[in-house]
């Protein structure tokens, strides 16, 4: 692997054989009970068999093929939040990259379904790359950085399109480059009284796919209070 290549966010399996590796795809049937699979999910399994689905599958939940079930409204869940509190699902209405709604779930009554206003295709890219991102094995946290240094951490990257709506994780900033992937999200510091106004500061993760790859990301970005931390390889 040419570890000066760039992270290439833009399709799902070039995404993936960027971050993972090479890898040999396991073509899957279309057919499923309810009707004909949409490609884009199709194309994420098959990804997700040739590396173990477990591998960039670390955070939420995909559904697997086997266990996909369409409700009474024709709505078939195929994505659950770690902590089941959201769902996204897709209608298998013959559409070959169909909208993508989603809800709040949590014990009570689940939501109305409402689109997301994302296509199948755009999330399972931007859900694989949120996967990438929790799973990695190395990567450094900074606390309270700065607007200047968020944005000059972005001009040194590609911006990685969010989720629009109402999801909880439209508000965060991705970014992909030379073997890294940056997650942004707003983060606030200090006691404040109710009323009062905050200045906006960041919690910033980056990801690296070798640890030399994020030790010069982390180089470049020096003026940044990183800390490192390497998770156990299961």
């Amino acid at each position: 692997m040419n570890n000066d290549a760039p992270i290439r966010a833009a399709e799902l399996p070039v995404f993936l054989a960027d971050w993972y590796g090479e890898a040999t795809f396991h073509p899957l049937g279309s057919e499923g009970q309810f009707g004909r699979i949409p490609l884009p999910l199709l194309e994420w399994h098959a990804c997700a068999s040739s590396w173990g689905g477990t591998v960039i599958s670390s955070h939420n939940r995909p559904v697997s093929l086997g266990e996909l079930s369409v409700d009474a409204d024709g709505y078939a869940v195929f994505w659950i939040e770690n902590q089941h509190c959201w769902e996204w699902a897709v209608k298998f209405d013959g559409s070959e990259n169909p909208p993508v709604f989603d809800r709040e779930a949590g014990d009570d009554e689940p939501e109305p379904w409402r689109e997301s206003g994302q296509s199948l295709s755009e999330f399972m890219l931007w859900a694989s790359i949120l996967e990438a991102i929790q799973g990695a094995k190395v990567k450094a946290d900074a606390e309270l950085v700065s607007a200047e240094q968020v944005e000059s951490i972005s001009g040194r990257l590609d911006s990685v399109s969010p989720p629009s709506g109402r999801h909880y994780m439209a508000e965060v900033k991705f970014f992909s480059g030379p073997g890294v992937l940056v997650q942004i999200e707003e983060a606030y510091s200090g006691e404040w009284s109710e009323g009062e106004s905050r200045p906006k500061e960041w919690h910033a993760t980056a990801c690296g796919r070798s640890q030399g790859e994020l030790d010069s990301f982390l180089q470049k970005n020096r003026s940044i209070e990183w800390k490192q931390r390497r998770l156990r390889r299961r």
